[in-house]
């Protein structure tokens, strides 16, 4: 669930690989098939660090983020958004959950952060 890409770092890969089995003039071969049929990306509209690096392979499903006006506070990259989003659309058949509730406050985050990083740095000063 939002994985980094790994089209262009494939090459990487199969070079290490086709040298180690001493492939070296091999061009494609199975590591590059493989990730086609190997691969699962969900990856979440408007997760703008998603598709920063590279881009994905193999079978990509997208699916909406549940608040993209504030994808860029990265509410969409939140994988407990993300995990919120499946199960109220697909459900839980064991029943396992009965809901999924996920709240995203970056402002009091941050607060909290800053006052406990305040807080540790007073402790060590006594």
């Amino acid at each position: 669930i939002t994985p980094p890409g790994i089209y262009q770092s494939m090459a990487k890969h199969r070079h290490f690989r086709q040298r180690r089995q001493g492939r070296e003039k091999e061009v494609g071969g199975p590591l590059r098939n493989s990730v086609h049929y190997e691969s699962l990306s969900i990856i979440v509209e408007d997760d703008w660090v998603n598709g920063i690096f590279d881009e994905h392979a193999g079978l990509v499903q997208t699916m909406q983020c549940d608040r993209g006006d504030m994808g860029l506070q990265l509410q969409c990259h939140m994988l407990e958004g993300t995990i919120c989003h499946i199960h109220a659309h697909c459900g839980d058949h064991r029943q396992r959950w009965d809901t999924c509730n996920h709240t995203y406050d970056l402002h009091g985050s941050i607060a909290e952060v800053v006052q406990s990083t305040g807080e540790q740095a007073v402790g060590l000063a006594h």
